[in-house]
């Protein structure tokens, strides 16, 4: 692994808004804010859902970012849903009401597969498709936020990994946890 920058390690942490900011204005990313914070109280109303202070603070500071190059498959704010109310087929057919009932969609794989928040502890889950499964991919937001910005690092060139098992090898070692299925992660989030 070569040129590994993490311009933050966790939201909230000092400077983190500064910080993550530089570095996605070196990286030719339009840095926006959310253009109306009230909106987040409206969705808290909407999904009945208390949404997490990482996930706010992001939001406030991040969240009119439209990048085809960083968090490109993250939500906007206002198209957060419950996951039992989605149109995925595959959800449907495969996930009983049960299962799905406490996941918030607020992002997508590259694959087009939902990432969740699961709104009891606050897990990113990803649900496949191909495969059918579902598993815990992330421990918060803020370690799906540190892949992303990792992605953006290997995207620009300013970071590249040997061959894929040091990569598989290094995000593990990056972004741990328990009970996370780190090869069904690499395989959908890469």
């Amino acid at each position: 692994m070569k040129n590994l920058n993490l311009p933050i390690r966790c939201i909230g942490e000092k400077n983190w808004v500064e910080n993550l900011s530089q570095f996605l204005e070196n990286n030719d990313v339009e840095v926006l804010p959310l253009s109306n914070t009230g909106l987040i109280e409206e969705m808290e109303n909407k999904l009945e859902w208390k949404i997490p202070n990482e996930i706010k603070e992001y939001y406030i500071n991040f969240g009119g970012i439209n990048s085809h190059d960083f968090m490109y498959k993250l939500k906007k704010l206002n198209e957060f849903k419950k996951l039992e109310n989605c149109d995925w087929e595959f959800i449907k057919m495969y996930f009983d009401e049960e299962t799905v009932k406490d996941f918030i969609l607020f992002a997508e794989s590259p694959g087009n597969d939902p990432l969740c928040i699961n709104i009891k502890s606050g897990e990113i889950y990803l649900f496949s498709h191909d495969p059918v499964k579902s598993a815990k991919v992330f421990n918060t937001f803020n370690d799906f936020l540190l892949n992303e910005i990792i992605g953006l690092q290997e995207l620009m060139g300013d970071m590249k990994f040997d061959n894929e098992k040091e990569k598989s090898k290094a995000l593990k070692a990056l972004l741990p946890g328990n009970d996370i299925d780190y090869d069904f992660r690499f395989m959908k989030l890469g």
